[in-house]
């Protein structure tokens, strides 16, 4: 009697097996479509936010830096100065250090945007290995099933 028992212990063991149905995979490979859209908007959206910044930085530097830095230079000048003669002088002195002041910023943040950018590329590398793998795992999954289901039969 006793062996009858585990006889039907294994029976029912191994025909009670989890199986992975076989639509899992067309699931996933939409997952991973829908993965690659996701990236594609996530680095679209990147781009204009930091298109959006460096517009920023530009209206800052004309409205807010520009005047701010002409009046101080303004203070400095000296009252023996003829302005309008010296002029030319003036704006050729005044205009490097304003693009200097505009380029470092703009630079600051072009490396925070490829920072950004590279961590985004590297994410979704790991993502995507991770859904490649465990797509290969539920293809062999299903394999094993059905050619279980062939030997059972």
């Amino acid at each position: 009697m006793r062996p009858l028992i585990k006889l039907i212990f294994i029976g029912f063991f191994l025909t009670s097996c989890a199986k992975i149905p076989s639509q899992s995979i067309p699931l996933m490979d939409g997952l991973i479509v829908e993965s690659n859209r996701m990236h594609a908007l996530n680095k679209g959206l990147l781009d204009q936010m930091f298109k959006d910044k460096r517009r920023k930085i530009d209206e800052f530097i004309e409205n807010e830096y520009t005047p701010t830095f002409i009046s101080n230079f303004q203070k400095r000048i000296p009252a023996n100065v003829d302005v309008k003669a010296e002029l030319p002088g003036i704006i050729a002195s005044i205009t490097p250090r304003i693009a200097a002041r505009r380029d470092s910023m703009q630079v600051a943040l072009e490396i925070q945007r490829i920072k950004l950018d590279n961590k985004l590329d590297q994410d979704y590398e790991a993502f995507k290995t991770g859904m490649n793998s465990i797509r290969r795992l539920l293809d062999s999954a299903v394999k094993v099933d059905k050619e279980r289901d062939v030997l059972y039969s």
